[in-house]
């Protein structure tokens, strides 16, 4: 086999070829290496979603300021919603999805989609930084919902609607989150 080898290629080519075999192998186990270091040092958790129960009492109120009427007994409403707690940098991002919720009888959605809302803590107030109707009609229990890590303060947020993708990030200015728009849009 070797001599079949030697034939098909001259000694330059055989050299050509394992340099450039092993710069191949070099890149793909380096590439390996730094996404499992990106993502063990990671600025923020992985999100756990469970019942918005958990909740901080003061945040509970204040969402229901923000969102809710008193037109009806929201007192289950926190068992059947969905939040997750996000640890970024030592400040706690607490994200409320109301679209895992039975959606057909939901009143926080609609036509519109389902409310997508998200708050951070400022200096012992609490403040909305995240605020949209969305359609990411889930068919599992898991919602369409998936964090970035863009090494700032907050992790960027992605939604997944029916049609399409659409990406938040935080600007730690004006303390919310803007659509980021991409070139193809």
């Amino acid at each position: 086999m070797h001599s079949n080898i030697t034939r098909l290629f001259s000694r330059e080519q055989l050299i050509y070829l394992g340099t450039f075999g092993t710069l191949v192998l070099v890149t793909i186990g380096c590439l390996s290496l730094l996404k499992v270091t990106l993502n063990k040092h990671s600025n923020f958790s992985e999100p756990k979603w469970k019942t918005a129960t958990f909740l901080p009492d003061s945040l509970k109120k204040k969402f229901k300021s923000d969102e809710l009427d008193n037109s009806r007994n929201w007192g289950t409403f926190f068992q059947e919603v969905v939040a997750t707690k996000v640890e970024v940098n030592g400040h706690s991002l607490f994200i409320i999805d109301t679209s895992i919720n039975k959606s057909d009888q939901n009143p926080l959605c609609g036509i519109k989609g389902c409310l997508i809302t998200a708050y951070i803590n400022n200096d012992g107030k609490w403040l909305q930084v995240l605020n949209g109707y969305f359609q990411p009609f889930s068919l599992t229990d898991k919602p369409n919902l998936e964090l970035q890590n863009v090494f700032s303060s907050m992790p960027c947020v992605n939604i997944t609607e029916i049609e399409n993708t659409k990406t938040y990030c935080y600007d730690n200015q004006e303390k919310k989150y803007f659509r980021k728009h991409s070139a193809a849009s």
